[in-house]
Order: structure tokens, then sequence, then C-alpha cells
């Protein structure tokens, strides 16, 4: 696990410190912040986005007994741990955030595609959300293997552009297992993305970002097998099929 880099902090933007390791510093001005939210975006004000009728898979913890039903695999331990991590500092970036992210145009509950070739293909998918036999993902008891994926795998070459799914608050951090480098956006009303296993960020912590602008690039850091996007939509402790959302 790399090292944790200095909290975050930005003027006016009460940052709470995350369990996780905070990735780069805020470089992200408030007069920045300003301009970016006055631009006439999506101007969505404070409406509540319409909540999944059936929210998925929610954060699972299982039992040491449990967990020794598997064998050790290089990182899933470190893993499921960065899920937690990440859980616990969404409840908590929802809640300060979250009104700059609907300010923004976000929260809307209605979501893009991350990661679009040219000539306006959609990236081929390698892994689906749900079950699945590949060593190393998480745990989970519901499944026949034991094992699942929270998310959607997207190959792509290294630095292919990737782009935010939906407006709002950028949380970037460093890793060097699980998700690897990764970005987690706070979207409001309870939704957020995560973009894993990037190369580099477009992108600094705490931006304003909006729907469609470019976030970061493709890589394989982390937990990876070889250049792609981990994508994850989450609504408050619960994960998403990407695939319901974004019409795979």
């Amino acid at each position: 696990m790399a090292a944790p880099l200095p909290s975050p902090s930005l003027p006016g933007l009460p940052l709470p410190t995350p369990s996780a390791s905070p990735a780069l510093p805020v470089t992200t001005a408030p007069s920045a912040v300003g301009s970016i939210l006055g631009s006439g975006e999506s101007a969505a004000g404070a409406t509540a986005g319409t909540a999944p009728a059936a929210p998925e898979h929610p954060i699972y913890q299982p039992s040491p007994d449990e967990q020794s039903s598997l064998p050790d695999e290089p990182g899933r331990l470190a893993y499921e741990q960065q899920q937690l991590d990440v859980t616990t500092d969404f409840a908590a970036f929802d809640a300060t955030l979250g009104g700059i992210a609907i300010g923004a145009g976000g929260g809307s509950g209605r979501f893009g595609w991350p990661l679009v070739v040219p000539g306006g293909q959609k990236a081929p998918i390698t892994q689906r959300f749900g079950c699945t036999n590949l060593p190393g993902e998480p745990y989970k008891a519901e499944c026949p293997s034991k094992r699942w994926h929270s998310g959607l795998d997207l190959a792509e070459p290294t630095g292919t552009p990737v782009f935010a799914s939906d407006a709002g608050v950028v949380r970037a951090y460093r890793s060097d297992t699980g998700y690897g480098n990764h970005i987690l956006l706070i979207h409001g009303n309870g939704y957020a993305t995560l973009y894993g296993h990037l190369s580099s960020f477009a992108v600094a912590d705490g931006q304003v970002v909006k729907r469609g602008e470019m976030i970061g690039q493709v890589g394989s850091t982390g937990f990876s097998t070889g250049p792609h996007l981990h994508f994850e939509i989450r609504y408050q402790t619960d994960y998403i099929d990407p695939c319901a959302e974004i019409k795979c």
C-alpha cells in the first residue's frame, strides 16, 4: 500500500480526512470552483435524484470463519479493506460535498459511458458486474464461487481518456493495490462513481467537473492483469450494476 499523502484541504470546502490514502493535494482555488459552478452547465439546483428501484449488493464484511473458506489470494484482503475505506469516505464526502455536486448538475441518477473510443464505439467489456470465478476478487457469501466483481471492466490501451459519467466533485487516490490509482466522483443525492486502475489523473482532488469531462487515463495500476478501466456506480452503501444504468 502506498504511503498516505498529506490530507487535502480546500478553502470554503470542509473536507474530512479520508480513511483511505488521499491522493493529490487540492489545487482548485475557491474562485475556480465558483467559476465552474457559475458556468451554466446543467444548473440542477438541489432537486433530489431518483433512487434506484432496488439497490443491489450492500457492502459486505465477512466473518473470519467465512474468510477462511477461501485461499489466501494476493491482494484480496487488501482489496476488500480498500472497498470498505472508500465506502466510509463516500458517506462523509456525500454529506459535505453533495450540495456542490448537485449545483454543478450532478445527482440525477443518470449516467453516461465513461470510456468511448474514437468513432463513438463503446469500449469492450472484459468483466461484468456480479459473481465471478476470478481469483483475488472480493468475498461474497451468496456467490457459488464466494467471489464477486463490484463494477464493470472496460478494456482499452493505457492512456485512453476516461470521462466523468456525471457532474460531481473529484476525490483522487493513489494506491498500489486494489483499485490502484482511482477517482471517487461525488455526484450528490447519495450517488457516486468510481474509476479504477488509472495511469494518470487529468483533474485535481477537490475539483468540480462537468458530465463528460476528461478526468484521467486508462492504466493497469493496483490489482490488475492488464490495461482497463474498472467502473462502479454506488448509491449510498449499495453497488449498482453499471449495465442497468448505462445500457451495455
